[in-house]
């Protein structure tokens, strides 16, 4: 190992010793080792909203744009912050070894709230920060590998997203407010072929913040799904992704005691107003999604500014749920 002047100059003197020197920097090393397969990733979403007319009528509550999740009349004429999300991400490896990987979605802004964590002492926390997803992965050599996740996790039904930028509209629709968003539990992926794809999974709630129970002591929810991918032969539905999922297990206990934004109204309202009972909630559905077409970037000679227009993604879906 190579030493500087500097650092020679202090050791000869007894300031520092060589052996010191060397193991510091071979433990920033192994650090650095680590953190070199972590990738960062992110972004920053922005809004202008307006409603043309007057949105209050006499005696009336101002409601903005009906059945609406995230866009709702807070945020209304005038512009918007909404959210700004910081990923940490440790991919897995191939199939042929074991290997263990992480993922850690953090969301700041207004936004963030749609989401909460019930913490140790059994409340539930907003305050413009939320972990939307958090989980430990695991790759197991079994066929083309069996993925793990192990935390909180993006449901597997529905089309829509939490990120603006990855739905077909800016707006998001009834099924999008109806359908939960995340689970805090056990997800299982298998990769059968380059066709199709299975995962199950067992999770505390069906809807609720991060760690929240069911109503009733013990009870889970339950997750399945099968995903087909159509192959280059499809035509015009090449690279279609069609998903038949199942969702059924009870709401969360602390959801009721928290606000969230819900498609029957856009202002902060009760979950309660959204009938979750002790009973048993179930979902089922499928959804089809046309891969997104290729931005359309218009270049304007001689000045070096370039105007990307991207088209939206052609998707379907039906649920149906009790």
């Amino acid at each position: 190992m190579k030493f500087n002047q500097w650092t020679l100059a202090l050791a000869s003197v007894g300031i520092v010793s060589l052996g010191s020197v060397a193991q510091a920097e071979e433990q920033q090393h192994s650090v650095m080792t680590a953190l070199s397969s972590t990738t960062i990733s992110g972004y920053v979403d922005t809004s202008a909203s307006w409603w043309t007319g007057t949105q209050n009528r006499a005696g009336a509550v101002n409601l903005g744009l009906p059945g609406r999740t995230f866009d709702g009349a807070n945020k209304q004429d005038g512009f918007n912050l909404n959210a700004v999300k910081l990923v940490l991400e440790k991919p897995l490896g191939d199939a042929t070894t074991w290997s263990a990987g992480y993922k850690a979605d953090l969301v700041f802004g207004p936004d963030s709230d749609y989401y909460g964590s019930r913490n140790t002492f059994g409340t539930v926390d907003g305050g413009d920060f939320s972990v939307k997803q958090a989980y430990v992965a695991l790759r197991a050599p079994v066929g083309n590998g069996l993925d793990l996740k192990l935390g909180v996790w993006d449901t597997i039904i529905g089309y829509e997203f939490f990120e603006s930028g990855s739905n077909p509209n800016y707006s998001r629709s009834y099924g999008y407010g109806l359908e939960p968003t995340h689970h805090t539990g056990l997800l299982a992926s298998y990769k059968v072929s380059d066709m199709f794809s299975i995962s199950g999974g067992i999770a505390n709630a069906y809807v609720g913040g991060v760690n929240d129970r069911p109503m009733t002591e013990s009870k889970k929810t339950y997750l399945a799904a099968v995903t087909v991918t159509l192959p280059e032969s499809a035509g015009a539905m090449k690279n279609s992704v069609i998903s038949i999922g199942y969702v059924g297990g009870q709401a969360g206990a602390a959801s009721a005691a928290r606000t969230f934004m819900t498609p029957a109204a856009t202002t902060l309202v009760s979950p309660s107003t959204r009938r979750w009972k002790a009973s048993r909630l179930a979902l089922l559905g499928i959804t089809v999604r046309m891969p997104r077409p290729a931005p359309v970037s218009v270049q304007r000679c001689p000045a070096s500014t370039t105007l990307t227009l991207s088209r939206f993604t052609p998707a379907m879906e039906w649920i149906s749920g009790n």
